[in-house]
């Protein structure tokens, strides 16, 4: 019911290049999964956990894409670190 995601970003790369990170969740339960993103920012003391934090709902037997996961959920104009996303379902 945890996973980690070690690296993801949204900013420039070279060559007029763009970072960004996608997530695909699926939910094969007969019930709503209740999920919590916890974005880890990187080169910051993330010892009390994550600065920033967000919710998300996966209907029953559901997939929901986060396109660009932290631009869209967490405003990052230019950043990258670790996401932690705990479910409330496997």
């Amino acid at each position: 019911r945890v996973w980690i995601v070690p690296v993801a970003a949204h900013n420039p790369g070279v060559d007029e290049t763009f970072w960004r990170t996608d997530l695909l969740l699926h939910n094969p339960n007969p019930v709503a999964a209740f999920l919590r993103i916890e974005y880890l920012v990187e080169n910051t003391d993330n010892s009390e956990g994550g600065s920033i934090d967000t919710s998300v709902t996966i209907p029953a037997y559901s997939a929901v894409t986060l396109a660009d996961v932290l631009g869209t959920l967490f405003s990052v104009n230019n950043g990258k670190g670790s996401l932690i996303v705990v479910a409330t379902v496997p």
